[in-house]
């Protein structure tokens, strides 16, 4: 066959369908690398990469029986995502404690969860093109960053792409009714779940998928509507029970490393309000990044709290008036309300109650309401409906370029929170405490202690502050000074007392080798 013919034919293939959504598929996976290739440079950051995997024993000898065995079945560990532990050890087992090799890792989960929401959205819609732009949008969108670009979240890339396969695998459940597919679903959630347990959102997801584009809720009347609701809640029986077990299980971790705050439930859903228009405000202008401690809310911002709890409840009135008119807004809406919930703030654990990363799975369905209802009003308003796909393409373009600058911060500890003091205006704990992380990492322990007490004026009562500080003045060969903050040292954590009492050892046994010396 001639050169030209088989060209004709290669080329050929793109116009059908299943050519148009592999060439789609093939410019997802070309945008994350251009966003996210660079990270394939950077370096840990002083920020958990050192605890979580630097200096992680668990992790040191890569895959190992009895590093799985502990991954999976110590949830009073500091991580509650064994999977993800897995993976770790999968990199440092083939490439050593590379941090380029994770990122690279990282980066490529990223374009598969692209790919994967692209194909599963298209064949759950029927529709290529929105599919894309949905998939694309979500991508490219520059709150992705810190999920990707921080080793740390690669929890984030590992359990989204298992969430994409848990949508995919019930849409094929919907429209075939297969039992294989039921089980492929399963097991997607148990697999998302061990890498993160924020996937336990899985079984809301899918019941808000069943609503729209599946249309499994629909019938003749509210009445039927709500007996196939009761019917699809019933379907996914094993998929709640698996919730309840990760969510009780990562409360039981948690409670090892952190105090859950118990707050009266209307103080935990007014702060709840206001987190929710912010992801929301940063969704539409994302500006810089947000690395923060900060609480969600303060008591002197009742008003504003019950103004932002009010919103809440007249959009979500709003989007169940119009399900039927616009499903994919109220699809869109519920989503992000529902999907958000674990890190809205109604149950407060650690110290970030509000981070970008939060947003990479309530944005799914968000973006993909708003791509539909984008779609909608270009069909009635514009004379083609395809000039839509214009500003789409032009916003999309921006927000590569935004997420690729966001992306370069991360090459380093010093380079990201320079950055982020910047951004507050020196009035970020967090970004002075990893400064002082980094700063004692190099062993220039003067410069630590110096952000130390800058975290102190900002914030007296950050978490492990007096270790901290106690770790920075013995390094200095202050090692009274250091005792007496030791002693000031009220931590009710077996673990965090053991850590102590070594430290407290270590300075005395110091003190007495130099008074002999």
């Amino acid at each position: 066959m001639p050169k030209s013919t088989k060209a004709a034919g290669f080329f050929a293939g793109f116009k059908t369908e299943t050519g148009k959504a592999a060439l789609l598929a093939l410019a997802l996976a070309v945008l994350t690398a251009v966003i996210y290739g660079q990270t394939a440079e950077f370096s840990f950051i002083s920020l958990d990469d050192m605890s979580h995997v630097f200096t992680n024993p668990l992790l040191q000898d890569g895959v190992t029986w009895q590093g799985l065995k502990t991954a999976f079945t110590d949830y009073r560990s500091n991580f509650s995502a064994p999977l993800t532990m897995a993976s770790y050890m999968a990199d440092i087992q083939a490439w050593g404690m590379d941090p380029g090799a994770m990122h690279r890792t990282n980066a490529f989960l990223f374009g598969l969860n692209a790919i994967v929401l692209f194909l599963a959205l298209r064949y759950a819609t029927g529709s290529t093109w929105k599919s894309f732009f949905a998939a694309a949008l979500w991508a490219a969108h520059p709150l992705r960053v810190e999920s990707i670009a921080w080793i740390t979240e690669r929890k984030d890339v590992l359990a989204g792409l298992f969430f994409m396969l848990a949508l995919w695998s019930h849409a094929a459940f919907a429209k075939t009714g297969k039992l294989r597919w039921q089980v492929s679903t399963f097991l997607a959630m148990l697999l998302g779940v061990t890498a993160k347990p924020v996937a336990v959102v899985i079984p809301a997801a899918l019941l808000l998928l069943d609503f729209w584009p599946l249309g499994r809720f629909y019938g003749e009347g509210d009445g039927i509507f709500l007996r196939r609701a009761g019917k699809l809640l019933l379907e996914k029986a094993h998929l709640f029970a698996l919730s309840a077990v990760f969510a009780g299980l990562t409360v039981y971790g948690q409670t090892a490393q952190y105090s859950i705050e118990s707050q009266r439930s209307l103080s935990n859903v007014l702060g709840a309000s206001i987190t929710y228009w912010r992801y929301l405000a940063r969704t539409f202008l994302p500006g810089e990044m947000v690395l923060e401690n900060a609480p969600k809310w303060a008591p002197d911002q009742i008003g504003l709290a019950a103004l932002a709890l009010t919103g809440l409840l007249a959009v979500s009135v709003a989007a169940w008036l119009l399900r039927k008119k616009s499903p994919e807004f109220s699809f869109g809406w519920f989503w992000f309300l529902v999907i958000l919930t674990p890190n809205s703030g109604l149950i407060s654990v650690g110290v970030q109650g509000y981070s970008d990363r939060y947003s990479y799975l309530p944005h799914v369905g968000l973006f993909i309401g708003l791509v539909w209802a984008a779609a909608r009003l270009g069909k009635r308003y514009l004379p083609d409906p395809r000039l839509a796909a214009l500003p789409g393409a032009l916003l999309l373009a921006l927000m590569t370029y935004a997420s690729w600058n966001l992306t370069g911060y991360w090459q380093d500890t010093l380079t990201l929170f320079s950055h982020v003091d910047e951004v507050y205006e020196g009035k970020n704990a967090l970004a002075k405490n990893s400064l002082a992380s980094e700063y004692v990492i190099r062993n220039e322990p003067e410069k630590a202690l110096a952000y130390y007490l800058e975290v102190r004026k900002l914030n007296p009562h950050y978490p492990y502050l007096k270790f901290n500080v106690a770790v920075a003045l013995h390094r200095l060969g202050r090692g009274q000074e250091a005792l007496r903050v030791l002693d000031t040292d009220l931590s009710t954590n077996e673990r965090d007392k053991q850590r102590v009492n070594l430290l407290r050892e270590e300075i005395i046994r110091s003190i007495g080798e130099g008074k002999r010396g």
